[in-house]
């Protein structure tokens, strides 16, 4: 196939996330191994979303929110099933839109037909001359194409959480109203971003710090509905060893899932782990409860081509980050809800039939030496190889944590008497740069009177190096949850900052973000909305951010690069 490149040089344009090609963002294919049709069907996706949410109806919030979340990192790679289930649909929607004849939307609706029902070679040069990121740049230059770029990425994350708290309304048999009325409140952002030209830098930056406001409040539901499906998560110690039995690996981030995937195999003797960013899983009192429920296996999501062939059972993607299964263990791979990749088995939550039959099929650990032996290739490798750790410590630490009266008054009571000198709050996405074990440093080099709040998958980056201890009781090492629970630690230091009478900046906080994807990039701009000041964001800055806008961010918000400390 011979595509048409002669005006941009390079079949595909992406940097939305931490890995990407420097200086020039992936323009051949993708670091997390996206095809350039796949980037340009999502570019497709995002340009129809943008569209749509000119008017849209509260009845187009569920389509938007999960046509979003595909297009994050790391989440879908089947171009069949994003324009089936995404691009198609959407739309559909904005044909019934009374200015669906009128330009721009016209050519677009003309351009993503063909991206549909043409074959590549036929639309990819329109559609790399219009919809690809880089044109943002090109056309509204570097800082203003780059905010533009940043508003969307904050929406790609913003979408992940929304579609999160959509899964536990199911769950709950609870309106989504509420939450679909929260993420619409980002329609007209979305919109103006991609296709409105007369917008300036301090428009960009407000528009910005919207998208962070108004993920606050969907985060805030997102907790919500987490405590009232699943129990407030509460302090507790998660199991990391291995033990005999047939089993199934949940990974990604829905715990709605897992709650049907347990009451699937409680009845069928097969036992569940979790990987990556299920991690906090074992805090929930409605999962736990689970006698099949049996630990976490492995580390942060960047490593799955080398732990997943270790594991002996069937394996499911709830969410991101899926990368391309190795042959070892392809065919025991299945998806669910958003995530898709060629080849691979999609499953429903009513129906684990086919996912429970792989595993029942597979070996299973077959002894205790076969679970230990597993430990050693898996679990202490790499991260953790000097440390023999039955269970991680501390995990659960929510912000109802504080509710409690004794808990509130110990921990002021602990820094006004300088036991607690410093409060590290050191999470955020993990990833493949080397660069990231900064991070790891900060955490386990930090002195015995500092308090280490994380989260997210960049624990894994220092939670089983060693143990932390504890200071007067309270662990040293307190885990939050996931990424989404970020709203749990602005919560935290809210709280504590009340009691000292003072502002969230004054408390002796040092904020290390590590970040990858576009959910950190929403976090950021949450962060930033309620004006929390020195963080420190790494490995390295993002590439759609010029140096005006970074130095703009700089001199409002003390945003450095973590590496620079």
């Amino acid at each position: 196939m011979v595509l048409d490149i002669e005006d941009h040089g390079t079949p595909m344009s992406c940097f939305q996330c931490e890995q990407t090609l420097k200086p020039t963002g992936c323009i051949k294919a993708g670091v997390c191994g996206k095809a350039p049709k796949t980037a340009l069907i999502q570019d497709a996706i995002a340009y129809a979303c943008a569209h749509l949410s000119k008017k849209p109806q509260l009845d187009d919030m569920l389509l938007l929110i999960q046509a979003i979340f595909a297009t994050l990192t790391n989440v879908n790679f089947d171009d069949e099933a994003l324009i089936s289930r995404f691009l198609v649909p959407l739309c559909d929607r904005i044909r019934a839109c009374p200015c669906s004849k009128e330009e721009p939307v016209a050519g677009f609706l003309k351009l993503a037909k063909s991206v549909a029902e043409e074959p590549f070679e036929k639309w990819h040069s329109t559609a790399r001359k219009s919809i690809s990121p880089d044109v943002l740049k090109q056309k509204y230059g570097p800082t203003n194409g780059g905010l533009r770029y940043m508003i969307l990425l904050g929406v790609k994350g913003m979408a992940a959480y929304a579609d999160h708290a959509y899964n536990l309304t199911t769950l709950l048999n609870t309106d989504p109203g509420v939450l679909f009325q929260a993420f619409s409140e980002m329609c007209p952002y979305l919109h103006k971003a991609l296709l409105e030209d007369k917008l300036d830098t301090s428009q960009l930056l407000e528009f910005s710090l919207a998208i962070g406001k108004i993920n606050l409040r969907v985060t805030e539901l997102l907790d919500e509905y987490h405590a009232e499906a699943l129990g407030v998560p509460t302090l507790c110690s998660v199991p990391i060893r291995l033990q005999p039995g047939k089993c199934i690996l949940i990974t990604g981030h829905d715990f709605v899932d897992m709650y049907f995937l347990l009451q699937a195999c409680e009845k069928e003797g097969i036992n569940v782990y979790t990987h990556g960013e299920m991690f906090p899983a074992y805090s929930y009192p409605k999962l736990r409860a689970f006698k099949c429920f049996k630990g976490h296996f492995g580390g942060a999501w960047y490593r799955q081509q080398k732990e997943m062939p270790h594991f002996p059972g069937a394996i499911v993607f709830t969410t991101n980050c899926i990368q391309t299964p190795l042959p070892s263990y392809r065919d025991r791979v299945f998806t669910m809800g958003c995530v898709g990749f060629t080849g691979l088995q999609h499953i429903e939550r009513t129906d684990f039939s086919a996912l429970i039959k792989c595993a029942k099929e597979c070996t299973g650990f077959t002894s205790a030496q076969h679970c230990r032996e597993t430990e050693e290739a898996v679990i202490n490798s790499d991260i953790g190889k000097n440390c023999d750790l039955d269970a991680v410590h501390g995990v659960g630490f929510n912000h109802r944590a504080l509710d409690d009266p004794a808990m509130l008054s110990k921990l002021v009571g602990l820094i006004k008497s300088g036991k607690i000198k410093r409060i590290q709050v050191n999470g955020g996405c993990d990833g493949m740069n080397s660069a990231r074990s900064v991070f790891g440093r900060n955490a386990s080099e930090a002195p015995n009177d500092t308090l280490i709040l994380t989260g997210a998958c960049g624990r894994f980056r220092f939670n089983r190096v060693r143990e932390y201890g504890d200071i007067d009781g309270i662990p040293r090492l307190l885990d939050t949850g996931q990424c989404n629970d970020f709203y749990s630690i602005a919560r935290i230091a809210k709280r504590v900052a009340e009691q000292l009478g003072c502002e969230v900046n004054d408390l002796p906080l040092d904020l290390y973000v590590s970040w990858y994807e576009q959910k950190a990039v929403v976090q950021l701009l949450t962060f930033l909305y309620l004006g929390i000041k020195g963080i420190n964001l790494g490995p390295t800055m993002p590439l759609f951010l010029s140096t005006e806008a970074l130095g703009a961010l700089s001199e409002a918000f003390k945003l450095r690069p973590i590496l620079a400390q």
